[in-house]
Order: structure tokens, then C-alpha cells, then sequence
């Protein structure tokens, strides 16, 4: 079977989508349209209770590795010199880029649940847990 080039579009997708905080700036940007400022970012991906050099250390992240990220994909707009970020009109309700993060996280939901599962199974001795 051939590769074509929205398999690849939809493989680079994928592979931004895969970490979890760029699914979490996409959905705080989905509850946010007007946008956000990576400060504002910082402190609601992660550890939202973290210390003021978590967050910091979250902003530098967001900033080098994340954002570039989502806006080379198209998902979002980030203006370095200001700190603002802006959903695409992709990143809606009904857009595939959106579907691709409720899919993404219902899959990681379904393996955290059939691990925590598992390991319970283990920790009793092996019989399986209902």
C-alpha cells in the first residue's frame, strides 16, 4: 500500500499531538479562544500547584519546544516578542485537529485505566480485577 501525503500530514499530526502538554495548550485555548499569554499557559499545563520556578522552567518549555511545535502544525499562532498565543481556526469543536486530541486522550485514558488495572491484578496476587 502507498503512503500518501495526508498519511504523512496526518503522521505529523499525530506525533505533535502525542505529548501531553501540547494537548493541554490546545484545550485551554479551545475553552480560551481569544487566546492566552504563555504565562497564563505555564501555570495551567502541569503541576498547576506548582512553585513560581516550576512555572518558570514550564515557560522556558512552552517557549523552546512546545509552542513551535503546535504552530509549525498550524494549531495555534504564537507571537514570541509579546508572549501571546492564539488558537488556529483549526483548533475548534468540529475541526479534525480537535478530533485528533479527544481521540488521543481517550486512547491514553483506556492504557492509564488497563495499567492501573493490571498492576492491581499483580499486587493481589495475580487474580484479575473486575
Amino acid at each position: 500500500m502507498c503512503e500518501t501525503p495526508m498519511d504523512g500530514e496526518l503522521d505529523g499530526l499525530v506525533r505533535v499531538l502525542a505529548h501531553p502538554v501540547r494537548r493541554t495548550v490546545l484545550r485551554q485555548l479551545a475553552a480560551n479562544p481569544e487566546g492566552a499569554t504563555i504565562e497564563r499557559l505555564a501555570e495551567t499545563v502541569g503541576d498547576p500547584d506548582g512553585d513560581a520556578d516550576g512555572v518558570a522552567a514550564r515557560e522556558l518549555t512552552l517557549h523552546h519546544v512546545h509552542l513551535p511545535k503546535l504552530e509549525a502544525a498550524g494549531l495555534l499562532t504564537y507571537d514570541p516578542d509579546c508572549g501571546r498565543v492564539d488558537p488556529s481556526v483549526g483548533v475548534t469543536g468540529g475541526s479534525a485537529a480537535w478530533q485528533a486530541v479527544t481521540a488521543i486522550d481517550s486512547v491514553v485514558a483506556l492504557v492509564e485505566s488497563e495499567s492501573r488495572r493490571a498492576v492491581a491484578a499483580h499486587a493481589d496476587g495475580g487474580r484479575p480485577t473486575s
